[in-house]
């Protein structure tokens, strides 16, 4: 028999994670909204979050990795291995276009349960494992392209990633970002997938012990992590309307970061998808911010307060998990 949910009082859900993130980017969003000409443009805010869509569609998966304590650097290189392959297809091999683009997502999924099954059939560390797929995928990409741009895309291919729902001005790539968070909180939050996931990032070797079917569900996870890499090729392959083998090089630092400061914590045990998806909306006000200032903060002083945002969330997460756990 499953045991029922615990309620949840106002008072917890007014002192979850969630909620101060929330705060938070309403604070930095006013402010910015009350300091900084043309912040609050709707278009222009509009347009910026396609980028941040498609750094949140690979975040949820992601944050399921690191809830097992491992951890996918390859995923820039998983989306321009995709669309390099898809894009190869339709330009060089004369396919259809969304057949290329069935073929991006089987790719990026083909390339995500090889790192899953590396990780636990040859029993390394999945830093390891993706560090290599990394550089390899990439050096895929440049292969199968013979290191030539993607280019002159079809137009009605365009709307995937430059389209907007009818009537709005919402890019239509929300949609997709809807069902990646959907997907991930059920299964993270209301399946045995995210309580099994939740038990080997807390403990891998009382998992085994458990009988929690570890191998399996690291290598659906890591699969799934490349599907979504898959998706997210063609949708930026749509919104540019061409790529190039090096696209999409150090993506994996921006989702990592939007995991972290989400409040998952590195070392797996602890997550949340809701966390995860407030965390790619906080950095992106924060970068959005201090582009728009006039005169712009210099790209490299960005970086700087990326970097102190995420070690701060990085040593709140160990806090709080302490303190949870006492």
């Amino acid at each position: 028999m499953t045991t029922p949910a615990p309620r949840i009082s106002l008072r917890d859900t007014l002192l979850r994670r969630e909620s101060a993130l929330l705060l938070i980017i309403i604070v930095l969003s006013a402010y910015g909204a009350a300091t900084i000409d043309g912040f609050a443009n709707g278009y222009s805010v509009m347009d910026r979050s396609r980028h941040l869509v498609e750094i949140g569609i690979i975040a949820v998966p992601m944050t399921l990795i690191i809830a097992t304590g491992g951890i996918d650097l390859s995923v820039g290189s998983m989306v321009a291995m995709s669309a390099m392959v898809g894009g190869a297809a339709w330009q060089l091999g004369g396919a259809n276009i969304w057949v290329a683009t069935a073929l991006m997502v089987l790719t990026g999924l083909i390339g995500g349960l090889l790192n899953g099954a590396m990780a636990v059939y040859l029993r390394l560390a999945p830093l390891v494992v993706t560090l290599a797929t990394m550089a390899a995928y990439r050096g895929i990409a440049m292969i199968v392209t013979e290191a030539k741009p993607i280019q002159n895309l079809p137009d009605n291919f365009g709307y995937l990633g430059s389209g907007e729902i009818a009537g709005t001005i919402i890019p239509v790539q929300w949609l997709v970002l809807l069902v990646a968070v959907v997907t991930g909180m059920v299964l993270l939050h209301r399946s045995w997938v995210g309580e099994h996931t939740l038990a080997i990032g807390e403990n891998p070797k009382a998992a085994v012990f458990a009988a929690i079917p570890v191998r399996p569900i690291t290598i659906f996870i890591y699969g799934l992590s490349g599907f979504w890499c898959g998706v997210v090729a063609a949708i930026y392959l749509a919104r540019t309307g061409h790529g190039l083998p090096d696209m999409k090089g150090g993506m994996e630092l921006e989702v990592i970061a939007a995991v972290v400061v989400g409040g998952t914590r590195i070392t797996g045990g602890q997550a949340s998808v809701l966390g995860t998806l407030l965390g790619v909306l906080l950095l992106g006000v924060l970068q959005y911010g201090m582009d728009m200032r006039e005169p712009a903060v210099p790209q490299s002083a960005q970086m700087v307060v990326t970097g102190v945002v995420v070690i701060f969330a990085a040593v709140l997460n160990e806090v709080m998990a302490r303190r949870t756990q006492h």
